[in-house]
Parts: C-alpha cells; structure tokens; sequence
C-alpha cells in the first residue's frame, strides 16, 4: 500500500513517501513490536502474532517452538548475535535463539525470567539485558543474571532504552533515570532530563535524551536542551533514531512520528499513531513499526507536483523555465501565465491589467527577462510588466532559446528561424545558408555556437555567422530532433523522435536506442543533474543514467547502459513527459532540482533525494524444488535419476526498489552464458545431464550496482543404472559383442548363401546333364534306328514296296530326333526357367503333335500368367508327364477331339485333358488324364484324375523359387 503524504509541523515540511504491509501483505499480526536488519541484509519482523523473515518481496513466517493452536506466541524484542544467531524475547519471558532455521532456548531464558519482559538487549561482550514493563532491569552476563532494582536509581524504571557507550558501557534511560552501567557499576547521570525519557546514539559522539516534555543532547558530560516545547509534548517517546544525514526520528506513543533536522521539526504521518521502534536498513530506508498499522517503510518524497491542486488554472503546462534565482515560470496553457515565487504559486493571468493569455512556451534571456509565446503572439515579460514583441508569423512558433549573449533565438513551421538582438529580429532564410524547414530545438556550446535541431532530422550549427549543416554524412539517423543540450563536459546531446538519442562525441554525433537498454526511443527532454547523471523524458515516463555509462556506450566500449525509470517505485505511477510540440519543456533549476513538464503537471524532481543506491544487493538462494517440492539444500546436494525440473528460489536483499532489481544467472556445465532473468525470482531447469554443476546467481539494484559475487549453489545430479559407468562399460563391451557377433553371423548367413547359391547351381547342372543324358540316349537310339532302317532298305532295294515303307519309318523316326534335339535345347535353356516358357513351349508342342492327325486339339491356358521362375527339373518332368498323357490320346483313345487344359491353383500347376472317342461300343465315361506339378516336392506325375501320385525329392519343396 502506497501512500504519499504531506507533512505538517513547526516549519514548512518536506513531504514523504509512505509505503505500508500489513496482514493483508502477509504479516502475521498488525501490532508490530520490533524491527531488525541482520548482517546477511534480511528485514526481521517481530510482531504479536510471531516472527516474519522479509526479503523486500514476501514474507516468510517462523513457527515459534512455543506457539501451541490455541495460543499465539507474540515476540517483543530481537538481538543479533555476533555469530549470526538470532535471539527472540517472546511472550511468557523467555529467550529464544534462532540459528539455521533452528530454535533453541537460550541460556539466559531461565535466568531473567519475570512479569512483563518487553525490551531486549545486547550489550557488549555478550551481556545481555531485559527490561520489563513492571518496573525491574536485569543483565545476564557470564552465566549468571544481576537485578538491578529501582532502589539503586533516584526512580522508577518505567521501561527502559539502552545505548553501547564507547567506552565498554552501557546508557540507560528509563522512566525518569539517565544513567551509564560500567564495570559493573550503575551511576546514575545528575542532571534531570524529564520524565519517561528514552536515549539514541548521535553520530557526533553524544546522546540524544527524549522524553514527555524535552529534547536534550548529552554531549561531553553537558545536558543540553535542543527544544523546550516539542511537538509531542504530553506524549510519551516510544523510540529515537539518528539516521545516516544526521536527521533525528522520534516514536511516540498517541502523536505518531516526528523528523528532526536542521533545527526544526516536521511531523511524518504514519499508518498508526503509535510507534514502537524505528530502523535504517543499509541502503538507507526508514522502517517503522507501529502497534496497529503494520509495518511502514517512509523515504523522503524527491518531487513535487506542481498541478491545479498546487494553484495552477490547469494541470497541464506545455513549457517551463526559470528566470531570476528561485523564480520558475509555468505556460500554463488555457490557465494563463503561473510563476512560483518564494514557495508560492500566482497565475499572473488573474492579476488586474494583465492580459489573459493562452500560454504555450516560457524562455527566460540573459537579462532577466521572460519570453512566452501566447495565443496572441510573442510577449516580453519585463519586472511586473508584460509587452507584446511584434514578429512576423508568430503562429508557426514552436520553440524559444535564450543566448548567454543576450540573443533570444525562435524557430518554427515553414523555414521560420531568427533571432532578436534587443528590440530587433533578424530572420535567417536559405539564402544565409540555413536550408531546413522545420526548427524544433536549440542548444549552446561554451564557444557560443548555437546548435539548431531540425524536424527534418539534420542539425546546423550557428557560429560567427555562419551556418554548418550535419547531416547523416556526420552519423545523423535522419530521425526528428525534439530537444537538445549541452552538457557541463560539452557533449552536445540530442533527443529524437523514435531514432533515440544522439550524442555528438569526437566529433560526430553517435546513437543510442532501446537496442543499448534505453527505455524508450523517442526523447522529448534532456536534463543534467549535478550527480554525474542524466535525465530524459519521454512519453513513456521518466528515466536516468550515469553520464559515463552514456559515453562508454556511445564510443562503442560497453554494449548496454544501466538506465533507472523515475515513477511508480518513488509514488508517481503514469507519468507522462510533454516536449511534442513546444520547447523549453525541461528545465535545470539553480537549486539542483530538475524541472519537467508533464501531463499531470510540472514535475520538479530534487536529486539531492533521489540520490545513488551505492550498495551491491546481497543474493541468497533460498529455496531449492524438486518437481516442486522443497529439498534440503544443506551439505552435498544430489538430484536423483527421477527428477524432471529444477527450481532455484532466489533473495535479492535491496529494499529500496525491489520491483528494479535485475537478475542474472548461469548455470556452469549447462548454460554457456548469463541468462537475463529481469526480476523474475524463481529461476527454473530442466534436468541436466548427470554430473556436478555450480548455479551463480549475480543481481543489480535499482540504479543498476551489481554485486558480481552473488550466490553459487553446487549440486550433483545422480546418474540412472543404466547411466553409472559400470553400466555404460558392460554396454559397450556388450554392444563390441553384440556387433562382433553380428558380424559373424552375417558373414556366415553370406557364405552359407553363397554355398547354396554355388550347391544350386551344380545341382542344376546336374539335372541339366541328367536331362541332356537322357534325351541323347534317345537320340542315339533314334540315329541308330535310322541307320539300320538305312541298311535295310539298301538290302530290300529290289523291293520298292519295302524302300517306300523302309523310307517312311526314316522319315518319322527323323522328325522324332529333330523333336528331341528341340527339347535338348529348351531343357538345357536357362531362360526357359519360368512358369510361362513351359506352358508357350507346352502348347507349342501339343500343336504340332496334333497338326497333321484327325484329332482336333483345344489348348487353354490362365489368361494372366505370373512370371515365376521354375526348377529346371519340375519344368521338365511336367512336361515329359503331359506329352505322355497327350501321346496315349493320340495312340491309344480313337478320340476325334481333345482338351488339355491348364489350371494354378496357388503354387500347384495342373494340366488336364478330356477326349472324345468314336468307339461308340465304348461303355465307359470318356477318360480325363491329368499331368499334376506338386507345390509340397516339386514333382510331377501324370494319371487318372483325382490319382495323383506323389514322390518326394530332397531339395525341392517349390514349384517355382
């Protein structure tokens, strides 16, 4: 919860920034009791419901050992031990200790037990003491606990606020006794101080004493009053702190909080008006715990907002500028001309006599006069007079500049640009060298030359009369120029529209852009503070970075600038800069304060405030999940085989802008390079290969401080069975089997293959041999035949009845061994070796057996044939088997007619044949031979349909292969 307030008090308060956390945000308890900061950066939070751990994001609760369901343990004080431990003075009198996460009971616990125990202690040398509410004071020291009672102080106790002296002692203070206890000895301070007093530390050496009535100083051994009527008076102090500028916080008990400084006071509202204890943490924030509001954190607010509510006819104001010291001028649009003089707003609009003007710039010259451009023209303000400056198209005015020499220069639409010298105004055209037709900015270097910015994108300089146009030729982006500035070093500096910002080093101009970690391209404002920073506006808001960071980045050393958003962190959300159209809209103030004009108003920042953040964040990786479940990252960490994601809780310890922190991080063995995590803090992986790995976790600020060490975590990711070493060598000798064995059995599969290719190929020779042998047998039965049919027709000569019948028998047994040398050649034939060249050969033959005889012969065969390859001695057998059953038709039946028909069924081959015979005494059915190729052995026989025989033959067991 944010809350910007004004403060009220003695004098003219500043005005501070409030931001609150409650239950709401995740305290246990909105009576908050005490707060600390431990050495590692952690905000410790002591409240009546128990104790809280704040990392500037959330809160983490520690369950009280002594916390039961129906009772919650409230926690009054808290003391860090010089090992880091944490003692706890809880409800019930006793001392906890808090180490690593464990709670412990103290040894001190039992021995300054009592009523009421509400202050805790650490004093030097491990002393400790306890004061309670009732009245008494204890110290526990070497073991051992001493009662220190009212009767060895001139009063009662009260409650009671202590401070380590310098010289081994401690002050006390408390109920209406000033006293320092050294070398176990309490002597109290002479001088009374007033009544419920409580003391703080000064850092000039002394104390501060603040009570009921007073505020005094002891410094020196002297009592000092500072005021004698505070503004808490008839209140009681609740707690005192000096901060790091000196300034003096008091709590009180009904009034609330109270800031002392420079002599005066200055009431700081606060979310409760009861305050029970305030802390600085390092980076130089205020926490304040109230007993019923929470948890405060309160910063001075480093702007104020100068709007309608302010005074002004308006909130917005298109320019603004400062003329005498401590004046600063307002063109307050529709509301007229504003000044704010000596802390007071006046529309100089509503005075009497003065005209009422639309106000859109403001332009202070040389010799103290104001220069506004008006709805009705260009206008001089002169002490308390205003005058109207005649000039030629003043309508198309869109910027004012005010020359050290006294010049007042404007430029505008249309090629405007000119200037006055007094009273006079010379205007300058393309004639005198300047070409641009649009004039949007000025700037002035030390040497007196005015640099002009263009809409056009170039920039001319102006010097001893002179024009000098740069153009992209000079590193210009062509991009708009909006606004310029010289800086104190002579950088020229130049915003743009949506081309960034240019800086004009070495002489030429270099640029910047979002692509360099700026947070906008287009820059409508350029101011310089007195810190070494820069300061831009824009319509996305406001931004700073360190001038250096610019100039490394702009000559090409660095990459990237560290630039810091001026908003929502310091209470101002939506801001949004002006500077389109009309310019001055930033102004550098003499004071130091830098003065913008934006939507909402003109804005005037106090660098002086918003100073650097100069401390590194402390990193602490809190959390380590696995799979989502919290594991214990204490000792040598290991991620079992089963584990799929990874996730790594990280602490930024800035409390200042937490929503600013930048992270990074790098996972070494698995990321090859920083990862940008932004603010994300819960930074996730997958599982990674087995191995070990170290997280490195770095992190900046929020003005950009990175603190390089950061945080590692080691961790060792466990291997699977399968993935231990002795697993992966017995695969690898396993797989070198594996292969070796495949090897071999391939090599043996080849070269069984091979012996069975070559085995095939001699048995096919064989059976061709076999075939051939037996068909030449034949042949030579044949050729022996003619040759005796020969010798006997030469001995029958004289008979020509037996050399005519002689002759026949030559011719036919002739035509019988041409038939058998054709089927030598078609048996011996490789190519004939499929299922279609035995069944063309087949009908071939039955053609010609049939040709020249009565008996008519049909052929049918499967009009779709598959293109097998066929056994060499399948192939023959069948066919030797269907000429047999064809020649017993043509010898033996009497047919007239025949079928022979050719049937596949699968991988079995069938030829059958029908006859039709002339015998008509004949009494039987007409015979159907069959020829059969048998799929199972590869054999082929012929018979009676439906008696097949079948004689197996090793080696054979396809009709084709």
């Amino acid at each position: 919860m944010w809350l910007l307030t004004a403060a009220t008090g003695v004098a003219a308060p500043p005005e501070f920034l409030l931001q609150s956390w409650q239950v709401e945000e995740g305290l246990p308890h909105n009576i908050v009791n005490h707060v600390l900061q431990d050495r590692a950066g952690y905000l410790w939070v002591a409240t009546s419901g128990g104790l809280v751990r704040f990392n500037g994001v959330e809160f983490k609760e520690f369950p009280l050992p002594t916390a039961t369901a129906d009772r919650v343990q409230g926690v009054y004080g808290l003391h860090e031990e010089a090992d880091g431990a944490l003692l706890l003075l809880v409800a019930g009198n006793r001392i906890l200790r808090l180490k690593d996460g464990q709670f412990t009971r103290h040894p001190a616990s039992g021995a300054v037990n009592g009523r009421n125990a509400v202050t805790l202690f650490g004093g030097p040398r491990g002393a400790l003491w306890v004061g309670y509410a009732g009245g008494a004071l204890k110290r526990w020291a070497d073991d051992r606990a001493e009662l220190l009672n009212p009767d060895q102080s001139p009063g009662a106790w009260g409650v009671p606020s202590f401070v380590a002296g310098k010289n081994g002692g401690v002050w006390i203070a408390g109920g209406g006794f000033l006293g320092q206890h050294r070398d176990g000895k309490l002597t109290p301070f002479p001088d009374a101080a007033g009544t419920q007093l409580r003391i703080a530390a000064s850092g000039a050496g002394g104390l501060w004493v603040g009570s009921r009535e007073q505020l005094h100083r002891l410094d020196a051994g002297v009592l000092a009053v500072v005021s004698e009527v505070p503004p808490w008076a008839g209140a009681n102090v609740q707690s005192l702190l000096e901060d790091r500028d000196g300034a003096l916080w008091i709590g009180t008990d009904t009034r609330g909080l109270f800031r002392f400084k420079d002599g005066e006071f200055a009431s700081v509202p606060v979310t409760h008006p009861q305050v029970m204890g305030i802390c600085q943490d390092r980076e130089g924030n205020l926490w304040v715990a109230t007993r019923g509001g929470g948890l405060n954190r309160v910063r001075p607010r480093p702007f104020q907002m100068f709007d309608a509510v302010a005074g002004l006819g308006e909130d917005e104001s298109r320019s603004v500028c400062e003329g005498r010291p401590g004046e600063f001028w307002f063109a307050n649009r529709g509301g007229g001309l504003a000044r704010l003089k000596d802390g007071r707003v006046e529309v100089l609009s509503q005075r009497k006599g003065w005209p009422q003007l639309f106000v859109n710039i403001v332009c202070p010259d040389a010799r103290g006069n104001v220069w506004l451009l008006a709805d009705t023209g260009i206008h001089r303000v002169t002490g308390e007079t205003v005058r109207r400056v005649e000039v030629a198209r003043p309508g198309g005015v869109r910027v004012l500049f005010g020359a050290r020499n006294g010049d007042v220069w404007m430029g505008g639409e249309e090629g405007l640009l000119g200037r006055f010298q007094g009273d006079a105004f010379q205007a300058f055209t393309e004639a005198d060298g300047f070409t641009a037709r649009q004039t949007r900015a000025f700037a002035e270097d030390a040497e007196g030359r005015v640099w002009i910015g263009t809409a056009e994108g170039d920039v001319f300089a102006f010097h001893d009369g002179v024009f000098t146009r740069h153009s992209r030729d000079d590193g210009l982006p062509g991009a708009a120029i909006r606004v310029m500035r010289v800086d104190s070093g002579g950088v020229l500096w130049a915003g743009t529209v949506g081309g960034g910002l240019l800086a004009r080093v070495d002489g030429r101009f270099r640029r910047l852009t979002d692509a360099h970690g700026l947070p906008a391209d287009y820059i409508s404002q350029v101011l310089e503070d007195g810190r070494g920073r820069m300061w831009f506006g824009s319509y996305r808001g406001i931004f700073h970075v360190a001038r250096k960071e610019l100039l490394a980045c702009a000559r090409g050393e660095t990459r990237r600038v560290n630039a810091v958003t001026f908003g929502k962190s310091e209470g101002l959300p939506g801001v949004s800069c002006l500077g389109e159209d009309h310019q001055p809209a930033a102004w550098p103030g003499r004071d130091g304060r830098l003065w913008l004009a934006t939507r909402k108003g003109v804005l005037a920042i106090d660098p002086a405030v918003e100073r650097p953040n100069t401390n590194p964040p402390p990193v602490v990786i809190e959390e380590f999940l696995l799979d989502g479940q919290r594991a214990d990252a204490r000792g040598a960490l290991k991620i079992p085989p089963d584990a799929r994601k990874l996730d790594f809780r990280v602490a930024v310890l800035s409390y200042a802008s937490p929503e600013k922190i930048r992270v990074r991080h790098k996972l070494d063995g698995f990321d090859s390079d920083w990862v940008e995590a932004g603010a994300q803090r819960t930074l996730t992986y997958p599982k990674p290969s087995p191995g070990t790995y170290r997280l490195r976790v770095i992190a900046a600020n929020n003005d950009g401080l990175w603190n390089e060490t950061g945080a590692t975590l080691a961790f060792t990711v466990v291997p699977a069975w399968w993935q231990t070493w002795w697993f992966l060598a017995a695969a690898v000798l396993a797989g070198a089997g594996a292969v070796g064995g495949a090897v071999r059995f391939i090599t043996r599969r080849r070269w069984q293959r091979r012996m069975r290719k070559l085995e095939a190929q001699h048995a096919l020779e064989r059976e061709r041999t076999r075939i051939a042998q037996d068909i030449h047998d034949d042949l030579g039965a044949s050729l022996t035949e003619i040759a005796w049919l020969g010798e006997l027709a030469e001995q029958d000569a004289g008979d020509p009845g037996e050399v005519r019948a002689q002759a026949r028998k030559i011719s036919s047994t002739a035509r019988e061994t041409v038939r058998s040398l054709d089927e030598i050649v078609w048996a011996v034939r490789p190519e004939s070796d499929t299922l279609k060249g035995l069944i063309e050969y087949l009908g071939r033959r039955a053609d010609e057996l049939f040709e020249s005889t009565p008996v008519r012969c049909w052929f049918t065969a499967p009009a779709e044939l598959p293109d097998l390859p066929l056994a060499a001695d399948v192939r023959h057998d069948f066919y030797l088997a269907c000429k047999e059953a064809l020649h017993n038709v043509l010898k033996h039946a009497h047919a007239t007619e025949v079928r022979v028909e050719l049937a596949l069924a699968g991988t079995t081959l069938r030829c059958a044949r029908a006859s039709r015979t002339t015998d008509a005494a004949s009494t039987r059915p007409p015979r159907a031979p069959t020829a059969t190729a048998c799929a199972t052995c590869g054999s082929a026989s012929s018979g009676s349909a439906g008696a097949s025989s079948c004689a197996a033959r090793q080696g054979r067991a396809r009709l084709w292969r």
